[in-house]
């Protein structure tokens, strides 16, 4: 008898539990957000200065669907985190990209906050080296009398220079018959919300 009486108490808490799930679940679907704009861009450690433009980080979070002062169901608010969590990190820019969603004291209208933190990556990379050029490479397996050249290379690339998510990249090369090439490269978002006087700054380089 004792074990019945257990087993009914058993699939009650059970049934109890799911129902709790229930209720939670659908309560989490209906909470709404309604979030302050712009949201909070920041630095993720406090002792750097923030490189990136706010404005375009906003932009970003208004084109993968987060809405500003206006209401939002929590789970259209974390689609749209995620997607711009994995839109800003394949910029290849940031070494972390967190976005927070926090309480709002200042403003009743607008209760909640998103606060955006970044970990930007290092301003500039360097490479120099040496190497064969692959041009003719196969024919000169093929002839004894025509090695392949052997050629001195640097260059260095600086991800999100300008704070627009953009790539800048020189570089430069040299073989042993002293013909030397450089190479320039400026590649930015279309959408890049650029002022003019820093893209007249782009252009002239």
């Amino acid at each position: 008898m004792a074990d019945i009486s257990q087993r009914v108490n058993e699939v009650l808490q059970e049934r109890a539990r799911k129902q709790h799930e229930q209720q939670w679940g659908a309560f989490i679907n209906e909470y709404p957000i309604n979030l302050l704009f712009p949201a909070s861009v920041k630095a993720k450690d406090k002792t750097r200065k923030l490189k990136t433009n706010k404005d375009l980080i906003n932009a970003r979070l208004l084109e993968n669907g987060i809405l500003f002062e206006d209401l939002q169901s929590l789970p259209q608010l974390q689609v749209g985190v995620a997607q711009v969590v994995e839109n800003l990190t394949r910029t290849g820019c940031f070494e972390s990209v967190e976005l927070q969603i926090g309480k709002n004291e200042d403003d009743a209208t607008h209760p909640h906050r998103l606060d955006v933190i970044l970990q930007e990556k290092n301003w500039y990379s360097l490479y120099i080296g040496g190497g064969f050029k692959h041009e003719g490479f196969e024919e000169s397996l093929n002839s004894p009398s025509k090695l392949p050249k052997a050629q001195f290379e640097c260059s260095a690339a600086f991800p999100n220079l300008t704070g627009h998510l953009d790539h800048t990249q020189f570089k430069y090369t040299l073989d042993q018959t002293a013909t030397s090439a450089f190479y320039f490269s400026h590649e930015k978002p279309l959408y890049a919300w650029l002022p003019d006087q820093d893209g007249a700054l782009v252009e002239s380089l």
